[in-house]
C-alpha cells in the first residue's frame, strides 16, 4: 500500500510541473503571438517614401512625371477589400481608401487588374487573421499601357 502511495504522489508531482510547464509555454505563445500581430499592424501602414525628397513631396514630384509613371512595390493595403481579399477586414475601410485616393491622385492604373477584373488572387497571407490578400501593385500612367 505505501508503494501505491508513494507512486501516487509521485504522478501528482510530475503533473503539477508539467501543468506548471505548459503554463509557461502557453505565456511565451501568447507574448510571441501578440509581438507578431504588432509587427503585422505596424507593417500595413501607409509609408510611401522617395528617398531622397522632403516628406510630403512625393506626390508633387509623381505628378510632374505624368504620362511616364511606373510605380510597384508592396503597399500593405487592398485596392479592392472584394476581389483582393479573402476576407473582409475593418482595416480595409481607412487605408484602401488613402491607397485609391493615391491612386486617383497620381493617375495610375493597376496593371494587373486591368488583365485580371474578376480574378480573386493574392500575395500575402497573415497568419494571425488567416486570410489571403493582394497588396502588391504594379501601378502604370494609363499612356504606357
Amino acid at each position: 500500500m505505501r508503494l501505491i502511495s508513494n507512486n501516487f504522489d509521485n504522478i501528482q508531482t510530475a503533473v503539477r510541473k508539467v501543468k506548471q510547464d505548459s503554463a509557461e509555454v502557453k505565456l511565451t505563445v501568447d507574448t510571441l503571438q501578440d509581438k507578431m500581430a504588432r509587427l503585422e499592424d505596424k507593417s500595413r501602414q501607409c509609408n510611401i517614401r522617395l528617398v531622397g525628397l522632403a516628406e510630403g513631396e512625393e506626390v508633387r514630384m509623381l505628378l510632374s512625371l505624368n504620362d511616364y509613371l511606373v510605380i510597384g512595390g508592396d503597399f500593405n493595403t487592398v485596392h479592392n477589400s472584394l476581389l483582393d481579399r479573402s476576407q473582409i477586414s475593418h482595416f480595409d475601410q481607412t487605408s484602401s481608401k488613402l491607397f485609391n485616393d493615391f491612386i486617383k491622385q497620381i493617375n495610375v492604373c493597376d496593371v494587373w487588374r486591368l488583365r485580371n477584373e474578376a480574378v480573386k488572387d493574392y500575395t500575402f497571407f497573415s497568419a494571425r487573421h488567416k486570410s489571403y490578400s493582394r497588396i502588391d501593385y504594379l501601378l502604370s500612367s494609363p499612356a504606357l499601357i
